[in-house]
């Protein structure tokens, strides 16, 4: 994890089952995947739009919670978008057209009278099962005596009922934060309810990105596609929070920041060193710059850092709504504290962590971490601190952990060319047994996986698709609480990934923005986005769909495309393990990628010459707006030697 905003031993998870029911009598999947439920289709036509006029209206009543008026917004603006109707947003339901009410209980009562099992359904978080977790933020869209129904238990929820509605009802796709460039929909002057009667609901509670950058229509296209989460940093306003909560994006406050804890807070003392890591005679560091990380060992430090999570919380914490507040260590740096760290500390009473023991610096880091947590719940018990398992804290621990304490697990040396726990490298294997170990202790984890972190990311679009997928099914499996891999923003900028791993050059240069590295790799982050609510979706019928939509005519050339991407991966994969001491990480570099997954013969054929055959019938095949989407992958494999060769 190198700057911030700039696990498989025998676990099959058993596909979701997509069952169509009567509402007399609902057939309920219960797994560790989104849970659905499809209604027999009715064989009643309701119209939303008819010949480009409102045939409908949305219904919200007075007084509901901002984010379903957002939600009624965002309706509005997708049907005028797609049919050119103007809807009417009213707060009670019109006789003369299809009344589409969305809310909660709270803000529409009878919900509770008329869909009961609906609302216990989505108000169930756990299941029968141990490690059977669901998110808060489920929906149901229900059609009863001539009247739509979008609604949730939560207002996140039924933004995200709205969101789907959208995406079923009118095939609206959101592939990038530009409309122009990634909102994909075909005009349809009459929109018909296609889909309704069923319910969902995600696995994960918290679903979303780590990202280098950002842009409000990174974020409204990230909540568009059901995630609800983006990591924010300390020390921003509570108008910049709520601005992400305003459209269902919940501020996962953290970063390597734990100096800012204490340094800012309002107990903090200059004079004080005891705060400061130490030389080996034991003398302290004067001031957070000459401290490599801070003193866990000490109470004093602990208190100052409380003090500060709670003077932010009281700041922050109504207007903002926020849930998740991180402290965490500094990056990569080895806090040395002496002699403390050369003593056995006692984690629990009569209980001891052996400094020399594997474990010992997470034992008494998230001891130190559980007396925050303590002293912070007793003011706000419902708000999740969490920390890094990172670095020199990844191993597990002895303690257990308080429950209002949360992990976010980040494996930097995983190997995404290999199936977990199957890599030739020590590290990637080491820190999968690390995750097996911390879900012995808690399923409190969130996981911090590199998906669009990696230095060549505007140049080659990685086919890890199948490795996420048994990822998340993996955490969904064990009840883990959700996900923040991390990426950038699509926004016009430099390349926040690379310089300093000698990807730049002067040939590559021009290539290397944010925005580039979305244009090679929409389809990735737009299906990480449909597997984060359900790990269970096909995958190769998500590329299927997302070629048929984006690329059109060009679709079954895509396909080809993508499927030569992932014979490259796979053979380079191969001969990397059998070389010595090669490897595939987030920072390998560009020439790397052309000697072992570009410039290769597979079954006798140049594979970059391939692809670069492939992508030219695409892009005949493809109309105007097509071609712009995929001029970018064209160029750069036109001048792939140039651009990956240094």
């Amino acid at each position: 994890m190198k700057r911030f905003m700039s696990l498989f031993l025998a676990i099959l998870m058993a596909g979701t089952a997509f069952v169509s029911c009567s509402d007399d009598a609902p057939n309920k999947t219960e797994t560790g995947t989104a849970e659905t439920e499809q209604a027999e289709v009715s064989t009643r036509t309701d119209l939303v739009t008819e010949n480009g006029t409102a045939a409908s209206h949305i219904v919200v009543a007075e007084g509901a919670d901002q984010l379903i008026s957002y939600a009624s917004e965002e309706l509005a603006y997708h049907i005028k978008l797609v049919s050119g109707a103007d809807i009417s947003v009213v707060n009670t339901a019109l006789s003369d057209s299809l009344s589409i009410i969305i809310g909660t209980p709270d803000s529409v009562p009878e919900l509770e009278e008329l869909f009961p099992d609906d609302l216990v359904w989505l108000r169930t978080l756990s299941g029968e099962g141990e490690n059977v977790r669901y998110g808060s933020d489920g929906f149901a869209v229900r059609q009863l005596e001539g009247k739509l129904y979008i609604f949730g238990a939560t207002p996140r929820g039924a933004l995200n009922g709205v969101y789907d509605f959208i995406e079923e009802n009118m095939g609206v796709l959101w592939t990038r934060a530009d409309e122009s460039r990634g909102m994909i929909y075909d005009e349809m002057p009459t929109i018909t309810v296609k889909k309704a009667d069923y319910r969902e609901k995600s696995p994960f509670d918290l679903r979303g990105w780590t990202l280098s950058g950002g842009s409000r229509e990174t974020f409204v296209m990230m909540a568009r596609n059901k995630l609800n989460g983006l990591c924010a940093g300390v020390g921003q306003t509570t108008e910049a929070y709520a601005s992400l909560t305003a459209i269902g994006i919940e501020p996962f406050i953290s970063n390597h920041n734990i100096k800012w804890w204490i340094t800012q807070s309002p107990t903090f003392d200059p004079d004080c060193h005891e705060y400061w890591s130490t030389d080996m005679a034991g003398e302290h560091a004067v001031s957070a710059a000459d401290s490599e990380q801070v003193n866990f060992w000490s109470d004093v430090t602990m208190q100052t850092i409380a003090d500060h999570v709670i003077a932010f919380l009281d700041q922050h914490k109504e207007s903002a709504d926020i849930d998740y507040v991180g402290i965490c260590l500094e990056d990569f740096d080895v806090p040395r504290v002496y002699p403390e760290m050369n003593e056995p500390y006692e984690y629990a009473p009569g209980q001891f962590a052996d400094p020399g023991a594997n474990n010992y610096i997470s034992t008494v880091f998230f001891s130190f971490m559980n007396k925050i947590a303590q002293v912070v719940g007793e003011k706000y018990p419902d708000v999740k601190l969490h920390s890094y398992a990172y670095a020199s804290v990844i191993t597990p621990p002895e303690c257990e952990l308080e429950d209002n304490l949360y992990i976010t697990f980040c494996p930097l040396g995983e190997d995404l060319c290999s199936p977990l726990g199957e890599s030739q490298r020590d590290v990637a294997n080491k820190q999968y047994e690390d995750l097996l170990g911390w879900m012995e202790i808690t399923s409190n984890v969130q996981v911090y996986n590199y998906y669009g972190c990696y230095t060549a990311a505007p140049l080659f679009e990685r086919p890890i698709w199948d490795r996420i997928q048994s990822d998340l099914q993996l955490y969904a499996a064990n009840g883990f609480n959700g996900l923040v891999p991390e990426g950038f923003a699509d926004v016009d900028a430099g390349w926040c990934t690379g310089p300093e791993y000698n990807i730049n050059n002067d040939v590559r240069e021009p290539y290397l923005t944010m925005s580039n590295g979305w244009s090679m790799n929409a389809m990735t982050f737009w299906i990480y986005s449909k597997l984060a609510w359900n790990p269970s979706e096909n995958v190769d019928e998500l590329i299927e769909f997302y070629c048929d939509k984006v690329w059109g005519e060009a679709s079954a050339d895509m396909q080809e495309y993508y499927r030569l991407l992932r014979l490259c991966w796979a053979d380079g994969s191969e001969t990397m393990s059998a070389e010595f001491n090669c490897y595939y990480t987030w920072s390998t570099s560009a020439d790397m990628y052309w000697d072992y997954f570009l410039n290769i013969e597979v079954d006798g054929v140049c594979m970059v010459e391939s692809i670069q055959e492939t992508l030219h019938k695409a892009y005949d095949a493809a109309n105007d707006e097509q071609k712009e989407r995929l001029r970018y992958i064209v160029e750069v494999y036109d001048n792939a030697e140039a651009l990956f060769y240094s």
